[in-house]
């Protein structure tokens, strides 16, 4: 097991399945293209560095259930989250600050990540995420969000 604490305090355990929020650092919302940006990255390392359990891009910021994978060529070491975020949210935020003609910081460097305890945790969190659109007004049903994953595997 592994633990750091900045703001929030950070576990990994090899293996684990964690819930993830990461929020935005600028006032301005990411549109509709930005928000396809967002999640065709997650995406991108879905069966690479991760197994992606399911994602939403909102307006001001993210959710996703994910699971690590184990490296390759290297037994019982896992791909760090810290790198699976940072990787996410740099690729994201320079295609995003490439379409604005800008440069800075577009999300917070903190994330909340938890780790699920159990298969009613990791429901009731893939529930939170899949009702997270319609909670919000942008969509009357939640299936209509296109800023949504959810993995066959679930």
């Amino acid at each position: 097991m592994n633990y750091h604490k900045r703001s929030l305090p950070h576990i990994e355990l090899p293996g684990s399945v964690y819930f993830i929020t990461f929020s935005m650092s600028i006032k301005k919302e990411l549109t509709g293209s930005e928000r396809r940006i967002v999640i065709d990255i997650i995406k991108k390392y879905d069966g690479v560095k991760y197994k992606l359990y399911c994602a939403t891009v909102m307006p001001d910021h993210v959710h996703l259930i994910i699971q690590p994978l184990e490296i390759s060529n290297k037994p019982n070491d896992w791909y760090p989250l810290s790198k699976i975020m940072q990787q996410i949210k740099g690729s994201s935020a320079r295609e995003i600050n490439k379409g604005r003609k800008r440069t800075g910081s577009v999300w917070l460097e903190e994330s909340y990540d938890r780790i699920m305890r159990n298969e009613k945790e990791l429901f009731e969190k893939w529930q939170y995420i899949y009702n997270n659109p319609l909670k919000a007004g942008l969509v009357t049903a939640p299936e209509d969000y296109e800023y949504f994953y959810c993995s066959q595997r679930f």
